[in-house]
Protein backbone atom coordinates (compact mmCIF):
# COMPACT_ATOMS: atom_id res chain seq x y z
CA UNK A 1 0.00 0.00 0.00
CA UNK A 2 1.50 3.56 -1.09
CA UNK A 3 2.55 5.96 1.73
CA UNK A 4 -0.44 8.80 1.37
CA UNK A 5 0.97 10.39 4.73
CA UNK A 6 1.10 14.57 3.51
CA UNK A 7 -0.69 14.30 0.48
CA UNK A 8 -3.37 16.63 -0.46
CA UNK A 9 -6.81 15.10 -1.54
CA UNK A 10 -9.35 17.63 -3.28
CA UNK A 11 -12.50 17.91 -1.06
CA UNK A 12 -15.39 17.44 -2.16
CA UNK A 13 -17.53 20.45 -3.62
CA UNK A 14 -20.34 21.37 -2.00
CA UNK A 15 -23.75 21.89 -3.32
CA UNK A 16 -24.93 23.63 -0.27
CA UNK A 17 -26.06 27.20 -0.69
CA UNK A 18 -24.60 29.47 1.37
CA UNK A 19 -26.32 32.48 3.16
CA UNK A 20 -24.87 34.89 0.79
CA UNK A 21 -26.71 32.56 -2.58
CA UNK A 22 -29.89 32.56 -0.47
CA UNK A 23 -29.79 36.37 -0.04
CA UNK A 24 -29.28 36.68 -3.68
CA UNK A 25 -32.03 34.21 -4.73
CA UNK A 26 -34.79 35.96 -2.67
CA UNK A 27 -33.43 39.48 -3.72
CA UNK A 28 -34.23 38.28 -7.46
CA UNK A 29 -37.12 36.39 -7.46
CA UNK A 30 -39.36 38.81 -5.05
CA UNK A 31 -37.90 42.18 -6.26
CA UNK A 32 -36.47 41.89 -9.30
CA UNK A 33 -34.70 45.36 -10.33
CA UNK A 34 -37.18 47.75 -7.92
CA UNK A 35 -35.78 49.09 -4.79
CA UNK A 36 -37.05 47.22 -1.26
CA UNK A 37 -36.03 47.62 2.70
CA UNK A 38 -33.94 45.46 5.12
CA UNK A 39 -37.53 44.59 6.78
CA UNK A 40 -38.97 43.42 3.23
CA UNK A 41 -36.09 41.54 2.43
CA UNK A 42 -36.02 39.43 6.18
CA UNK A 43 -39.88 39.31 5.63
CA UNK A 44 -39.72 37.56 2.22
CA UNK A 45 -37.09 35.38 3.72
CA UNK A 46 -38.50 34.13 6.59
CA UNK A 47 -41.57 33.08 3.57
CA UNK A 48 -38.68 31.48 1.55
CA UNK A 49 -36.63 29.52 4.27
CA UNK A 50 -38.57 29.74 7.94
CA UNK A 51 -35.99 27.01 9.29
CA UNK A 52 -32.92 30.01 9.11
CA UNK A 53 -32.91 32.66 11.54
CA UNK A 54 -31.38 35.22 9.10
CA UNK A 55 -31.32 37.91 12.06
CA UNK A 56 -27.07 38.71 12.43
CA UNK A 57 -26.59 37.46 8.57
CA UNK A 58 -28.05 39.47 6.20
CA UNK A 59 -25.89 42.85 6.74
CA UNK A 60 -27.34 45.10 3.91
CA UNK A 61 -24.53 47.90 3.56
CA UNK A 62 -21.86 45.00 3.37
CA UNK A 63 -22.98 43.90 0.68
CA UNK A 64 -23.50 47.28 -1.18
CA UNK A 65 -20.61 49.05 -2.97
CA UNK A 66 -21.38 52.55 -2.17
CA UNK A 67 -20.95 52.06 1.36
CA UNK A 68 -18.10 52.32 3.77
CA UNK A 69 -18.80 48.62 5.19
CA UNK A 70 -19.18 46.90 1.98
CA UNK A 71 -15.54 47.79 1.26
CA UNK A 72 -14.10 45.20 3.48
CA UNK A 73 -15.43 42.49 1.72
CA UNK A 74 -14.44 40.98 -2.31
CA UNK A 75 -16.18 42.37 -5.29
CA UNK A 76 -18.31 39.00 -5.23
CA UNK A 77 -20.15 39.93 -1.98
CA UNK A 78 -20.99 43.39 -3.10
CA UNK A 79 -23.77 43.47 -5.45
CA UNK A 80 -26.48 45.33 -3.71
CA UNK A 81 -26.74 49.60 -4.16
CA UNK A 82 -28.12 51.65 -0.95
CA UNK A 83 -30.49 54.27 -2.67
CA UNK A 84 -30.47 56.10 0.72
CA UNK A 85 -30.71 55.07 4.38
CA UNK A 86 -33.00 51.72 4.01
CA UNK A 87 -33.76 51.30 0.59
CA UNK A 88 -31.81 49.04 -1.81
CA UNK A 89 -31.77 47.66 -5.25
CA UNK A 90 -29.18 45.54 -6.86
CA UNK A 91 -26.22 46.92 -8.02
CA UNK A 92 -26.31 48.12 -11.95
CA UNK A 93 -23.24 49.64 -12.78
CA UNK A 94 -24.53 51.04 -16.25
CA UNK A 95 -27.07 53.12 -14.08
CA UNK A 96 -24.92 53.30 -10.75
CA UNK A 97 -21.56 54.00 -11.59
CA UNK A 98 -18.51 52.51 -10.20
CA UNK A 99 -17.60 53.32 -6.65
CA UNK A 100 -14.10 53.37 -4.34
CA UNK A 101 -13.77 53.51 -0.50
CA UNK A 102 -10.72 56.20 0.12
CA UNK A 103 -10.05 56.83 3.63
CA UNK A 104 -13.27 55.86 5.05
CA UNK A 105 -15.12 57.52 2.56
CA UNK A 106 -17.43 56.50 -0.29
CA UNK A 107 -16.65 58.12 -3.65
CA UNK A 108 -17.85 57.86 -7.41
CA UNK A 109 -15.36 56.96 -10.00
CA UNK A 110 -15.61 59.09 -12.91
Amino acid sequence: MPDLQGQEFPRPVSTELTILDRVKLVIVSKFGARVFTRQELLDAWRQEYPDINPEGRVLMSDYCVNTVSGADYPGKYRFLFRVREGEYRIYDPSRDGKWQVTEGKVEQVV
